[in-house]
């Protein structure tokens, strides 16, 4: 049996004496799309900083591409192909478009896989195509959030991790800046997505975990998601019509407390 792309194994950590994951277990195929959902304070932005390698693990194992990167330092973790796109940008305020995405290309060893990684960022969004030589600084927050995501697309990215990638985005930039995690899939990236459009993220993924207090309250196939959202977190108080479209608050889980480090598990929501 060929392993999983990326293993996540029994990972628990926290932040000085608060606990934030609590055993959290996953493994994605290469080229398949993760949905992570959960209330604020699930745990979602520590799953993503822990894979990535920016917080260390206080207990599991996390393996990439057929080799261990828990314990290994973040730069080379993204050397490997993980990269992190945070919620907030992530680039670089006082460069230029064009010096942005030749930082980002540094790595690559020749001319011609530069040009080519310049070429499918700009391919991809053509209004950064356009102002090369504008600051980020002076770009709309769209624009901004499609140049974090053009800056991964030329790391050489294996494995994308995206936090809120639509926040405070309108929706015509947010379907853009989905488009492009649409055809990094087809070209065999690996992507986690951290959102809020629920329904939005889960019409264009493959897998869905809920995160709750810091745990594993369900992983399955998109396909089942949506029964499991309702049943758990809507109940019987859901119209007959459901939540509207695209609304982040219709399907979080309840607000939850974060626990002390020495606690037990936070149980599943019934």
């Amino acid at each position: 049996m060929v392993p999983p792309y990326l293993q996540v194994s029994s990972v628990s950590l926290g932040y000085g004496g608060v606990r934030a994951l609590f055993d959290v277990s996953f493994s994605l195929d290469q080229g398949t799309m993760l949905a992570v959902i959960g209330a604020n304070g699930a745990g979602k932005s520590s799953l993503a900083r822990a894979i990535s390698g920016l917080v260390p693990l206080q207990s599991g194992m996390i393996r990439f591409d057929g080799a261990e990167i828990s314990g290994r330092p973040s730069h080379l973790i993204q050397r490997k192909g993980v990269v992190y796109v945070p919620e907030g940008r992530g680039i670089f305020r006082s460069l230029t478009v064009e010096e942005n995405l030749l930082l980002a290309m540094r790595h690559l060893s020749t001319r011609s896989s530069r040009l080519q990684a310049k070429d499918f960022a700009y391919e991809l969004f053509p209004a950064l195509a356009n102002r090369p030589k504008q600051r980020a600084d002076t770009l709309s927050g769209g624009e901004q959030q499609m140049l974090a995501l053009a800056r991964s697309y030329t790391m050489d990215a294996k494995l994308l991790i995206v936090d809120e990638p639509s926040f405070g985005l309108a929706p015509k930039l947010v379907d853009q800046v989905f488009e492009s995690l649409r055809q990094a899939t087809a070209r065999g990236i690996t992507v986690i997505i951290i959102e809020q459009f629920v329904d939005r993220v889960l019409s264009m993924s493959d897998l869905c975990l809920i995160l709750a207090g810091g745990a594993v309250n369900w992983s399955g196939p998109v396909a089942d998601a949506r029964a499991v959202l309702h049943e758990r977190y809507l109940g019987s108080s859901t119209s007959a019509n459901g939540p509207p479209p695209d609304h982040p608050s219709g399907v979080e889980a309840p607000a939850e407390t974060v626990a002390p480090v020495n606690s037990q598990r936070m149980p599943d929501i019934e």
